[in-house]
């Protein structure tokens, strides 16, 4: 990505989750326009994923020997919660995300944008 010479336009539409998060980011290609639909999710690792790999302590202590439905219970509040901080608000926040937008504006900013760019 790095020597990419062309226009790159980086569209979310529902989520973006670990080498997509790294490989789609401005620190390697400062002329990377990156945006988000509303209701998209961005982070390293998605929030299944974390609940059952990183945040297994936290998910036993919820459940505390309950039973496999509690621990699932359990499993899915952690999933939530840390998707819910984990939102391309955030990521715009950290600069990693140009803009969040509404679907009814996606096709004309694709079309201004690469007009845009290809004019150079």
């Amino acid at each position: 990505m790095r020597n990419f010479q062309s226009p790159l336009l980086f569209v979310v539409l529902s989520r973006y989750h670990g080498g997509a998060y790294v490989v789609f980011s401005k620190a390697l290609n400062p002329q990377l326009k990156a945006v988000a639909l509303q209701g998209s999710f961005a982070s390293v690792i998605g929030g299944a994923p974390a609940a059952a790999v990183v945040f297994t302590r936290e998910v036993n202590r919820r459940a505390q020997g309950q039973g496999e439905a509690a621990r699932a219970a359990a499993q899915s509040e952690v999933a939530a919660e840390f998707d819910a901080i984990h939102t391309v608000q955030r990521a715009q926040a950290v600069g990693s995300l140009d803009a969040i937008l509404d679907l009814s504006v996606l096709r004309p900013w694709v079309i201004e944008n690469l007009q845009v760019d290809l004019r150079r």
